[in-house]
């Protein structure tokens, strides 16, 4: 981000960073992704980097999320990444929450 090297799970909103707890095991909730969603307008799109692999995404944070018209996008931590930089090239509303990818990777 910015070209600083960064550890562990954060949370992206346009250039600002801040680090999170993901849960380790149960559901992700609306409630955890709130420092990326507050401010001036809600995000557009909210890209969910779920680390090495896929991991179910309850229904009850997508619906929360497009009730507030977000749109929730998850994938892998390293496609998340990727998309995210596209999006913020285009000038997009866009909010990240990535789990970081194992030591292994």
């Amino acid at each position: 981000m910015g070209g600083a090297w960064r550890e562990g799970p954060l949370f992206l909103r346009g250039e600002s960073v801040s680090f999170w707890t993901p849960p380790e095991s149960g559901p992700f909730t609306v409630e955890m992704f709130a420092p990326v969603l507050e401010g001036e307008r809600e995000a557009e799109i909210l890209l969910l980097g779920l680390g090495d692999e896929m991991r179910h995404i309850p229904w009850t944070l997508n619906k929360a999320l497009l009730d507030r018209g977000i749109g929730l996008e998850a994938a892998p931590t390293p496609a998340a990444c990727r998309t995210y930089n596209v999006l913020l090239g285009q000038g997009r509303d866009i909010a990240a929450a990535l789990v970081p990818v194992t030591a292994e990777q």
